[in-house]
């Protein structure tokens, strides 16, 4: 069975994720309250990965956000 292509990147900067960045999101959510866009500014992650990544963890039932 062949394998699927890769999704077309072509003159896309990508920008892995990695479990470093998450804790630091993660230390931030603990310390306080910050808007979405004021964590996005503090991890330097983006914010729609600010939005997605919490959700995530909520839903898992892993903290109440």
């Amino acid at each position: 069975m062949p394998r699927p292509a890769p999704p077309c990147n072509k003159g896309r900067k990508i920008i892995k994720v990695n479990a470093l960045m998450m804790a630091q999101l993660m230390k931030h959510l603990m310390e306080g309250d910050y808007t979405c866009q004021e964590l996005a500014e503090e991890t330097g992650l983006h914010y729609v990965t600010v939005l997605l990544h919490p959700r995530d963890v909520q839903k898992r039932g892993a903290a109440y956000l």
